[in-house]
């Protein structure tokens, strides 16, 4: 293994992507109503999971991985990180 590579686990690593399945504006309402543009960041940067296309024009995240999210947030924030 290369010395620079570092591993990163998220939170919803290992997770299923099985229902309940959340779609896009009921999550940001659970995220304190995260702008369109930040959440996409979130996901390019790999802060926040990619969402689950349900179709051409449809995703989704499963709540699992949000609760997962959420869940890491207050953590890190209770320790200061």
């Amino acid at each position: 293994m290369n010395n620079r590579t570092k591993i990163v686990t998220k939170p919803w690593d290992g997770i299923p992507a099985r229902p309940p399945m959340v779609r896009k504006k009921p999550m940001q309402k659970q995220l304190g109503g995260v702008p369109d543009s930040t959440l996409h960041d979130w996901i390019r940067n790999g802060v926040f999971p990619m969402p689950v296309n349900l179709g051409p024009r449809m995703v989704a995240w499963p709540q699992a991985w949000i609760d997962a999210w959420l869940q890491d947030r207050a953590t890190r924030q209770e320790k200061g990180l």
